[in-house]
């Protein structure tokens, strides 16, 4: 009995942490979807049966919705984005008690560049939702990567027959989960560069161009 309590917490800090960004994913890619709908894929023959005979006229094909593998980084990074809320709560404890809150400043800026660089992506905003992303990607990578070799170089190099291995490879696998969601977001924005980099609708009704209205 004992047993299966000591997972009913991280099984319901899992459930709360995904339904927590699932909220904000469904919302934005709802909203945001008629933008994905605008990246043309192909063409299909308008007249099939003419084909055999002459080159017929082509109608054009659209996204139906954001892609598969887009879909998967924007809600990961919402996932190890709202990070930022109790990265920023520790930082300020850590900062009033023991005045090393310093440290958890470069986490919490990752996190919240990955939460934003996530709703822009489902946003499909022209060139920024390529650059933030990629940017937010950058200070995961670079962060996390640092976290881990600092942990492991620590405990290798002092390590004691009273060390805590568990917390270390516990939060190391952590940072390395975030490192390979990173790369998975990489992935996507480079898979997708040109539709991020493509206009939109939004963009020619702003300058006046009538065609888009």
């Amino acid at each position: 009995m004992d047993a299966q309590l000591n997972w009913v917490f991280p099984c319901a800090l899992v459930a709360i942490t995904l339904l927590t960004a699932a909220v904000p994913y469904v919302l934005l890619e709802r909203r945001w979807r008629w933008r994905w709908q605008e990246i043309e894929i192909g063409q299909t023959p308008a007249h099939l049966g003419d084909a055999h005979y002459r080159q017929g006229a082509g109608v054009p094909t659209y996204l139906p919705c954001a892609p598969r593998i887009v879909k998967i980084a924007a809600f990961t990074s919402f996932v190890f984005g709202q990070l930022f809320a109790p990265l920023v709560l520790m930082a300020t404890i850590a900062t009033l008690f023991y005045g090393i809150g310093l440290l958890w400043t470069p986490f919490a800026i990752a996190t919240l560049k990955q939460y934003r660089a996530g709703a822009k992506l489902l946003r499909r905003v022209p060139r920024s939702s390529y650059l933030n992303m990629r940017t937010a990607t950058r200070w995961v990578i670079a962060v996390y990567s640092i976290f881990v070799a600092v942990t492991l170089g620590f405990a290798i190099l002092f390590a004691g027959p009273d060390i805590l291995w568990a917390p270390i490879l516990i939060f190391d696998g952590f940072a390395l989960l975030a490192i390979a969601q990173a790369l998975l977001c990489s992935y996507a924005i480079a898979r997708h560069k040109d539709a991020l980099f493509a206009s939109t609708r939004a963009f020619h009704v702003a300058a006046g161009d009538p065609l888009a209205a």
